[in-house]
């Protein structure tokens, strides 16, 4: 599976870039608003990720990639405003980063219900994939991954110097043995 994360403040036209993304062959795309978007420049973000999605909307099925946008998380207060803008005809998934707990989970999957029925989209339209990327997090995986029926799938923060090894106090390595039980347990559950 071919899959391009666009990083909205990366060098060139920000919405060339998405552009190119879209229309690269990747079966997936993650358009990013948490980390890679400055707080000033969250809510331009937002308005070009939705015109991303509408754009994605109007490809042909056959080429269309699954479309997903990395929200901030729901301890942020930028969660409700990032779904505001995003959930609409077009939007396949949400990566929900640092999930620690199941009423961060029911507390998304129950603003999505809410605006979904606003777009008219089917209820369940838009999945979760909620990141794992504290230990808090890991530790409690089983119970996230099953708090909502939106739950496409579950990924671990794994990134060099990512939050997962910053919480855990651990440097990075490319075998990421530092993460095994991380991994393992999550995988597991």
């Amino acid at each position: 599976m071919k899959l391009v994360r666009t990083a909205l403040f990366a060098p060139g036209s920000k919405e060339r870039v998405m552009a190119k993304a879209l229309e690269s062959g990747a079966h997936a795309v993650i358009l990013d608003l948490e980390d890679s978007v400055p707080i000033a420049a969250k809510a331009e973000a937002r308005a070009l990720v939705a015109r991303a999605i509408d754009s994605a909307s109007a490809l042909p099925a056959v080429s269309r990639p699954m479309v997903t946008v990395r929200t901030n998380g729901a301890a942020t207060g930028l969660l409700a405003d990032d779904l505001a803008a995003v959930v609409r005809n077009g939007l396949d998934a949400i990566f929900l980063p640092k999930v620690e707990s199941v009423e961060q989970m029911t507390g998304t999957a129950s603003l999505l219900d809410r605006l979904e029925a606003a777009q008219g989209l089917a209820a369940g339209t838009v999945r979760i994939v909620p990141m794992f990327e504290t230990a808090l997090g890991v530790m409690r995986c089983y119970e996230l991954a099953r708090a909502s029926a939106r739950v496409a799938a579950t990924c671990i923060g794994s990134a060099r110097d990512g939050d997962l090894q910053t919480d855990l106090g651990c440097s990075w390595s490319i075998e990421g043995t530092e993460l095994f039980y991380a991994r393992s347990k999550i995988l597991l559950e």
